[in-house]
């Protein structure tokens, strides 16, 4: 097998490149394009030179995996030291990913390759081979980085909530909603505010029961608001007798709001929640 030091150059250079693109994609950092040139670069040619060093394949792995973290560290992007260690994970496994599918590839076309003791691989196969694995990973990372995303804004917006009342028991789903900042002026607890027709109806029920102190809501007031145009509404507001989010307990107040809402959830989780 023969190997030519420009071509080697070339398609560790390509798939480098790819691998730290793919990373910037689903970690969500910015990175300007000097920086992710720089990394590429910096992985590329020590991964050349490191071969001919010739200092055995465990001193191998090991300057390998220092490597990534000198190419994690020279891309950049990351704010904090867990960040970086997700980064770094996370660009293992693409490695690994990526390994596979050329490997995969070398077996279902028959195509002369080697499986290094550091577990590097080499072979002459030709580069539309090369292309194509690289379009097969680029399809794979891009089907990742959408779950994975997609996974992520529901984790971080979408919860589940449970609202106590007397004996009656509401199983909703909660946005959290960065324009609710509402605080209850008199306990000084955050506002959820209720979108669900049939918890509106629930509660306007209780509500009219107010006079005859049968209602099961406690501290019922209204509270003073501001819209987006300015203008100061009221809210009607009160407190169950427990609320959990996630299995976890909030002290919070409800609030019903004056006019309709057209939303897909049923309640507006507030920012000041703690969750």
């Amino acid at each position: 097998m023969t190997v030519y030091i420009e071509y080697v150059f070339a398609s560790n250079f390509v798939f480098d490149f790819a691998l730290l693109f793919a990373l910037t994609k689903i970690s969500k950092v910015n990175v300007s394009k000097k920086r992710l040139v720089f990394a590429t670069l910096t992985g590329t040619v020590i991964a050349i030179l490191l071969p001919l060093a010739n200092i055995g394949v465990v001193l191998s792995i090991l300057a390998k995996l220092c490597l990534s973290v000198c190419i994690i560290f020279a891309l950049g992007g990351y704010k904090t030291k867990k960040q970086f260690f997700s980064m770094l994970i996370l660009f293992w496994s693409l490695t690994f990913g990526m390994g596979g599918v050329l490997v995969g590839i070398y077996f279902l076309t028959d195509t002369n390759f080697a499986l290094q003791q550091d577990l590097s691989v080499v072979s002459d196969s030709p580069l539309p081979l090369l292309v194509a694995g690289l379009m097969i990973f680029a399809f794979l990372t891009k089907t990742l980085v959408t779950y994975i995303n997609g996974k992520k804004a529901k984790v971080s917006f979408e919860y589940d909530v449970t609202v106590f009342v007397g004996q009656n028991k509401f199983v909703a789903k909660g946005f959290l909603d960065s324009g609710n900042g509402l605080c209850d002026n008199q306990t000084g607890l955050p506002v959820v505010i209720v979108t669900s027709k049939k918890m509106k109806e629930f509660f306007a029920h209780q509500l009219s029961h107010l006079v005859d102190k049968t209602c099961l809501l406690k501290q019922v007031h209204y509270i003073n608001f501001a819209t987006l145009s300015g203008d100061t509404q009221k809210m009607l507001v009160f407190m169950a007798d427990r609320v959990e989010v996630n299995g976890c307990e909030k002290q919070v107040m409800i609030g019903i709001a004056n006019k309709k809402i057209s939303f897909a959830y049923d309640l507006l989780l507030n920012v000041n929640m703690g969750i």
